[in-house]
């Protein structure tokens, strides 16, 4: 995705808003954020990891208020003790390392800012009874679902919030009597709507996300059995990574049988809070909804790790807000300061040393991935990612023979990932026609990595053409190259590969089709192109020729 967007020129938020194509992820808040770090800074790494931290500590401040707000909600009176808890524990928080270390976790902690803005909005319309600010929350869930989809599972929390008990006056039926609530929870149904909608038209191509995770969860692939033990399963995990986060790995690959247990205990836990339907509870249910939606990347294999650390972000914002509630109400009833104390500092120096921990792994990319791969030696999209890290470092050796012994099947998500760099050693070895035949076998359209495959043969063949052993070879070569570059073209839509293909015409001395490209390059690129100006001069040259 960056180096499509390198490429691409000028870009508007309503370009990504409506991009009139297809795709897996619709997240056009997210990607204007990377159009801005490309047209400032040019995307150096440094700045956009600085941005992440940046966004990571105002959601802290945020969440110090969206607590003071709902302690003053529920007590009627200030307390910062509850506020600097909640906020202390998010920041060092080891599950969310993953999200504010990864550049592109920052589509979780964009989507955590607006959610934040969401709950600061809601419970402060709630205790000033004021619409506007309900308007205020549901917009900014609307934008949370711009910055990453999976924002849309913080409705039913919304909900529950709304119609949850506010007060101890606050009888069982009197909320279900008040039309306000009604209306309130409107403006988030509204939003979610208005969300769906516009995606609707944005990838009128084709919606392959939103397919996916239907085919997995209730299509013709679903197995109700099957996906109800890994929803108590992963739903257990999940529950107990947010309150022990140990040990920490970048890619979780199995889950043992006996979460099945901690899974159904957290189902019954949810339906106590439901019968209970104060707001403390429903904040929780909130975070359980947010967690909820990352068993649909496990059971529909949306991404390459099935389980993963990041997915914990936004739900992390609702339990360090309920449980600092609950830990300051448990903490009141000890009676001896003390004891109070030691178990707070105990708890704050355990969780800090393994977040400093976490962090300093991450710096750098083979400790990463040695540590994943070290606790996940079977996975090959890890193994995958070490290779790379290797060579990265110089240690070619090492890379080459663990790209070899990386065993992808066929079924493995995001597959061609490793073929792709299994071919880029086969090709740096100068073992051109193995890397070509394994990158055409694995060629397919309905591939998320169908484009990178075919740029890959593209660059492999540029290299086969100075070893071609015959002018036929030669000319077959180089014809292929022009049928995957204008199939580039029509996939992509991206103007550059014009130019691409007029260079290829040129060496294959079609002077009248080179020239032909080389105007629509001219004409279809961006302004500020860096190859619009060849493209113009390449036709202007080639002008002469007869047609």
């Amino acid at each position: 995705m960056l180096e499509s967007l390198i490429n691409a020129g000028d870009i508007s938020l309503l370009d990504l808003l409506f991009p009139n194509g297809k795709g897996y992820y619709y997240r056009p808040l997210l990607y204007y954020t990377f159009v801005l770090d490309r047209d400032l800074w040019g995307m150096q790494e440094s700045i956009m990891h600085f941005e992440n931290i940046a966004l990571h500590g105002f959601n802290t401040v945020l969440l110090f208020f969206v607590a003071s707000t709902l302690v003053k909600l529920t007590t009627g009176r200030q307390d910062r003790i509850v506020p600097f808890m909640a906020s202390l524990f998010f920041v060092i928080h080891p599950i969310n390392t993953e999200a504010v270390n990864w550049i592109s976790g920052r589509t979780d902690v964009l989507a955590g800012s607006f959610v934040l803005l969401a709950l600061l909005g809601l419970f402060s319309g709630i205790e000033r009874n004021r619409s506007d600010l309900i308007v205020f929350a549901s917009f900014s869930y609307l934008l949370a679902c711009f910055c990453k989809e999976t924002a849309v599972f913080f409705v039913p929390g919304a909900i529950l919030i709304l119609f949850a008990r506010h007060s101890a006056n606050d009888g069982w039926l009197r909320a279900f009597k008040e039309w306000r609530r009604y209306l309130y929870a409107g403006y988030f149904l509204a939003a979610t709507t208005v969300y769906f909608a516009i995606r609707y038209l944005a990838l009128s191509g084709g919606d392959s996300g939103v397919k996916t995770a239907l085919q997995g969860t209730v299509g013709s692939e679903a197995n109700i059995l099957y996906n109800t033990k890994v929803f108590l399963k992963v739903l257990g995990f999940y529950a107990k990574k947010s309150v022990i986060p140990w040990p920490q790995s970048f890619a979780i690959v199995s889950v043992s049988d006996f979460y099945v247990v901690a899974g159904i205990l957290l189902v019954v836990f949810c339906i106590f809070l439901l019968i209970r339907r104060d707001i403390l509870s429903a904040v929780t249910l909130a975070g359980v909804g947010l967690a909820s939606a990352a068993l649909l990347v496990v059971m529909s294999r949306l991404a390459w790790t099935p389980i993963a650390e990041r997915y914990l972000y936004l739900p992390c914002i609702a339990f360090c807000i309920a449980g600092s509630v609950a830990s300051r109400a448990i903490l009141t009833k000890i009676q001896t300061n003390r004891v109070a104390g030691v178990i707070f500092v105990t708890v704050l120096t355990a969780v800090a040393w393994s977040t400093v921990s976490r962090n300093i792994i991450w710096q750098d990319n083979l400790a990463l991935f040695t540590d994943t791969v070290r606790k996940a030696p079977d996975f090959p999209p890890a193994r995958n990612e070490l290779a790379l890290a290797l060579n990265a470092q110089g240690r070619t050796r090492e890379a080459k023979d663990l790209f070899k012994s990386n065993h992808l099947e066929a079924s493995l998500k995001n597959r061609e990932y490793g073929v792709l760099n299994a071919a880029g050693s086969l090709a740096s070895d100068g073992k051109l026609d193995e890397a070509h035949r394994m990158l055409a076998e694995n060629l397919d359209r309905r591939s998320k990595h169908y484009v990178a495959i075919l740029k890959k043969i593209v660059e492999v063949n540029e290299r086969r053409i100075s070893s071609a052993g015959s002018p036929d070879e030669l000319e077959s070569i180089r014809r292929e190259n022009v049928e995957h570059l204008i199939e580039l073209h029509k996939t992509t839509g991206d103007p550059f590969y014009y130019y691409r293909i007029g260079q290829a015409y040129l060496a294959l001395k079609d002077n009248v089709s080179a020239r032909n490209y080389f105007i629509l390059a001219s004409d279809k690129s961006p302004e500020g192109a860096y190859y619009r100006e060849p493209a113009r001069k390449l036709a202007r040259n080639l002008g002469a020729v007869k047609q």
